[in-house]
């Protein structure tokens, strides 16, 4: 998800309560580091938090993701 700053952020979710993704320095990754890096290299880390549980379990987004 990106919002209106260029902000990345890992999911809907995220984006909604203010936790972007993050490069390994813990700067907040922007499509301008997504641009310089060419890759999604640049986020080492997804952020989770207890709703992602929801996606994990199907019963959320359309994330459908897994946490491991």
């Amino acid at each position: 998800s990106v919002d209106y700053e260029g902000n990345i952020f890992d999911c809907d979710f995220n984006q909604m309560e203010s936790l972007p993704a993050r490069t390994p320095d813990g700067q907040p990754v922007t499509v301008r580091h997504l641009l310089e890096a060419e890759s999604l290299d640049v986020i080492e880390t997804v952020a989770t938090k207890p709703y992602c549980y929801g996606c994990t379990a199907g019963s959320g987004s359309s994330c459908g993701g897994a946490l491991s």
